[in-house]
């Protein structure tokens, strides 16, 4: 990429975080100031955070990694310091010919697996994270088909098991909501026969792992009506789909979360939440002091030419 290609590009993205629990974050309705990731690289940008690890003094984050060279998107891992949030160390996760993002994260039976998105390959596949190597292991294919941002809840415990996913299925990315259910969380996934539960391009495409506060669910979904990754809408969910009760799959809009003003201040569409932090990303220019300038200065002389 140029220079010239550099000024005129804005969409940067950068992962951003918060000491807040899920808890204030439902009860307040919005965030506090977001501290950006700082770090060296101006060749490539981070999004679709989803936080493996906090400790005294580092929190450690799966990330998508978006080099400018390639237009290929791969996974990493980065470990920031968690007061100055300066970039300490990264780590190639995964990465393949086709391009991969959101590494969604479950937890089961003292293992992490990651469920990431590579819509190219038309599958859906879980990968076992191995700290030593700092890499992802293949573990199993849970679906043949080309998922987007698919994210998998555990919404029941012991005997009566029940796991939940909700994707989009391409071409059809920003609305037609799927839902999946299965009894084990690398069983067979059966296909809800109501969907798809969202229709709208303000509710549909997952935006992070599921949040729950006390008794209630919510679920996080990109609001892409006026843009791509333009804001976050927090959607309640009022019923499941379980067997026992034969309830339908209901949700109702709570709130929405909005971008931060300040540099990252075009989008946000991916929050997560971890050990008293939450991390997010946000859409922004890649020099934000020079790239509306040059942009502003190049739309006048389009104008007047």
């Amino acid at each position: 990429m140029t220079f010239k290609q550099k000024l005129s590009y804005c969409e940067n993205w950068n992962i951003g975080f918060v000491q807040y629990s899920p808890e204030e974050f439902v009860n307040n309705k919005s965030l506090l100031e977001i501290k950006w990731l700082q770090h060296p690289y101006k060749d490539r940008w981070f999004a679709d955070p989803f936080i493996y690890k906090v400790s005294a003094s580092e929190i450690i984050v799966f990330v998508e990694e978006y080099p400018f060279e390639t237009n290929i998107g791969r996974l990493v891992e980065l470990v920031v310091d968690r007061k100055s949030f300066r970039l300490i160390n990264r780590y190639l996760l995964l990465e393949q010919e086709s391009h991969l993002s959101y590494p969604s994260i479950v937890r089961k039976d003292n293992n992490v697996y990651v469920f990431p998105e590579n819509v190219a390959t038309g599958q859906f596949s879980a990968y076992l994270y191995d700290e030593k190597s700092h890499s992802l292991l293949f573990y199993k294919n849970i679906i043949k088909e080309p998922l987007a941002d698919a994210t998998i809840v555990q919404i029941a415990e012991g005997m009566e098991n029940l796991y939940l996913m909700t994707a989009l299925k391409s071409p059809d990315v920003y609305k037609n909501l799927n839902l999946y259910f299965s009894k084990e969380l690398f069983g067979d996934y059966s296909l809800y026969q109501q969907s798809p539960v969202s229709t709208s391009s303000e509710y549909s495409r997952p935006a992070g792992n599921w949040i729950k506060v006390k008794e209630s669910w919510y679920r996080p979904a990109q609001d892409c009506s006026k843009r791509y990754g333009g804001g976050i809408s927090i959607m309640r969910v009022l019923s499941f789909p379980t067997k026992q009760q034969n309830e339908e799959y209901k949700e109702e809009l709570a709130f929405k979360l909005e971008p931060q003003k300040g540099r990252y201040g075009f989008g946000i569409h991916t929050i997560n939440f971890c050990d008293g932090f939450c991390v997010v990303d946000g859409y922004g220019w890649l020099y934000p002091t020079l790239g509306p300038l040059y942009n502003k200065v190049r739309n006048i002389w389009n104008r007047n030419y």
